[in-house]
């Protein structure tokens, strides 16, 4: 079975994170990764409409992650459109359903949730 194409931008240093939020999402997920924002919207320009989804977070570049997943959202080639954050606020939730934004992930618990899962086969 073939799995989903995903573009991905983070930085360098979160990348195996990013991934693991990402096979939480989708177990079948087949990622790249993009250099910034610019190539990132390009290559979802590039695709048919809904032939891929977008995972954006903790980028350090100067536009934020909820502006380019809305920006994303709004050019319409994505499938979805996730947004990967550590503790995202309500707030922060709230904005990006608005803007189109499909899903907001915390890091953290996907991180939590592997060091718990981890924890649970050793005692056992």
């Amino acid at each position: 079975m073939m799995g989903h194409a995903w573009s991905v931008l983070c930085p360098k240093e979160e990348r195996a994170g990013m991934v693991e939020a990402l096979r939480t999402i989708d177990g079948l997920a087949e990622c790249e990764f993009a250099q910034d924002a610019s190539e990132l919207r390009e290559r979802m320009a590039e695709c048919a409409s809904g032939e891929r989804s977008a995972l954006i977070g903790l980028s350090k570049s100067g536009v934020s992650d909820v502006n380019l997943a809305a920006a994303i959202a709004s050019d319409g080639h994505a499938e979805k459109v996730v947004l990967a954050l550590r503790s995202p606020s309500g707030s922060l939730r709230s904005r990006a359903a608005r803007a189109g934004i499909d899903l907001v992930v915390d890091v953290l618990l996907v991180v939590l949730g592997e060091l718990v899962a981890v924890l649970a086969d050793e005692l056992l």
